[in-house]
């Protein structure tokens, strides 16, 4: 959804502390991204158990930052910010000037979210006259218009003798006008109407369909050139196959598969839309989205987190991951490195130690290690272990990855043979001769290779030689320069020794004979 109006904190407490997680989202949201915002406030179910929800930003009514809502619900505030959304420019002016009706001002008060949403409805009958930002020209528009029957009584060569700011402020009195934006706003008309009872929003029938893990707008495949129109005809997944099918025949088709996507929704944050390709996946499609809406409720934020962690870059192993979910673990008490590493060594204490002295220790470092020991990764959703390895099994039980002895995918890029990995890398397991970039993910192809990328990562390259960044933060890539594979694996201790020089003297040789 565009036009988002507000931005929400929700805060829910940590069980083992008294310490709280947060996180927010922009509003008007759809329901996944409300639920991915309680998700990682660690609110696992937000239908049954709750968050205290507070109002972070609001740029049409900033005075709500601060008030206290009387027990609002999510689906309050988000329809209050689809309202605040759809506003006319007139009608956001006039709801500036008929805003104190609900917000007074007064520190102590609590304001009802039933007085909010009514408060958006009504504008449109609320005189608006722009250009008319003082008295005095108010006053001005009362003689030009006669609207006052003393003042029509009043000889023309006399009118100069009169007050024009005087008879503004009496006319803006007597029908308790406000100017706001600029414009004069007859805001003492506004009668705050009740089409919200508190109980059921408007216009909300119950059968509008929430919950879908992706959703498609479809369209027959394009004939004779012409491109593919746009239609109102999305579908939700997962559906039954044959419904599915059925869609395929509706637009003269031989199956689903032949039909073209126009647009594209996920529920799950970390899959998009180059993850998917085209319609000759929407079967896997289909399955991945039945597997993920069954999955319970702590599954669902554990598939995100391993999603997140990095390791995941194609579309079958979305589907391994969804097979193999029970692979993995997720702990979602844990915020960092920090608290991993002290939550580690509680698990392995005596009972009788006093475990409040770990709170005074700082192990930032140690945190980081003992992560690369144990394969596992601090996400937005908690710490998430590496496919079959457990989070907090003794030291010793963890099988050391000497990152020699791993394979990684040849690719080129920037001029010169490179290794590919999903996975981030610690620059600390690298030994001496080998560099290390970051590339960001874009559409269709990486966006540019960095030295760190934080958000949006998708995947690492190492390399023999430093990559010249030409004193900029990356170089962006173009469909040509993208990073190209090469079909081949090599681990980086055959990668180091390699010689690429003797390989691409026979790629010279093949080109000239073919020329």
């Amino acid at each position: 959804m565009n036009n988002k109006t507000i931005k929400i904190e929700l805060c829910a407490e940590k069980q083992r502390s008294m310490e709280h997680f947060y996180s927010s989202v922009w509003l008007p949201a759809s329901d996944a991204d409300i639920l991915d915002a309680y998700h990682k406030a660690r609110v696992i179910n937000w239908l049954n158990v709750g968050a205290d929800i507070r109002i972070e930003s609001c740029p049409l009514l900033p005075e709500l930052v601060g008030t206290r809502l009387d027990s609002p619900t999510m689906d309050e505030l988000n329809f209050f910010a689809k309202r605040l959304s759809e506003l006319s420019e007139n009608e956001l002016t006039a709801l500036k000037a008929v805003k104190s009706k609900v917000l007074t001002g007064d520190e102590d008060e609590v304001v009802s979210m039933k007085d909010l949403i009514n408060l958006t409805y009504g504008l449109d009958g609320v005189g608006v006259y722009p250009g008319i930002g003082s008295d005095e020209k108010l006053g001005e528009f009362v003689i030009d218009n006669d609207m006052h029957p003393d003042i029509q009584a009043i000889p023309d060569q006399s009118l100069y003798l009169i007050s024009r700011e005087t008879i503004g402020k009496l006319h803006r009195e007597n029908e308790g006008g406000v100017y706001a934006n600029g414009k004069y706003v007859v805001a003492g008309e506004y009668e705050l109407p009740e089409v919200y009872d508190g109980k059921t929003l408007p216009n909300d029938t119950g059968e509008v369909e929430r919950w879908f893990a992706f959703r498609l707008e479809i369209a027959g495949a394009p004939q004779g050139g012409e491109e593919a129109q746009p239609t109102n005809d999305w579908i939700s997944l997962p559906m039954d196959l044959k419904e599915l099918s059925a869609h395929g025949k509706k637009y003269s088709e031989k199956g689903i598969e032949d039909c073209v996507y126009l647009g594209f929704e996920s529920a799950i944050p970390q899959i998009k839309e180059h993850h998917f390709g085209d319609m000759r996946r929407i079967y896997d499609l289909n399955l991945l989205a039945k597997m993920y809406m069954e999955m319970p409720p702590m599954d669902k934020l554990k598939f995100k987190a391993v999603l997140e962690a990095g390791d995941i870059s194609n579309f079958e192993k979305m589907l391994s991951v969804a097979w193999d979910i029970d692979k993995y673990e997720l702990d979602t008490e844990v915020e960092n490195s920090t608290e991993y590493f002290k939550k580690y060594i509680a698990e392995h204490m005596d009972k009788d130690f006093d475990r409040e002295w770990l709170d005074s220790l700082s192990v930032y470092n140690e945190g980081r290690t003992l992560l690369n020991r144990t394969n596992a990764t601090v996400t937005s959703y908690g710490v998430v272990s590496y496919y079959g390895c457990p989070l907090y099994a003794n030291i010793s039980k963890y099988p050391k990855h000497p990152i020699l002895d791993d394979s990684f995918e040849l690719i080129e890029v920037c001029d010169q043979k490179a290794l590919f990995t999903n996975a981030r890398v610690d620059e600390s397991e690298l030994p001496d001769g080998v560099y290390k970039y970051d590339l960001r993910d874009g559409v269709p192809f990486f966006a540019s290779i960095e030295k760190h990328v934080s958000v949006d990562h998708a995947g690492t390259v190492l390399t023999r030689e430093p990559i010249d960044l030409g004193g900029n933060d990356c170089i962006e890539f173009d469909e040509e320069t993208s990073p190209n594979f090469l079909g081949d694996e090599l681990t980086l201790r055959d990668y180091l020794t390699a010689d690429f020089t003797e390989e691409e003297t026979e790629e010279q040789k093949m080109e000239g004979i073919t020329q």
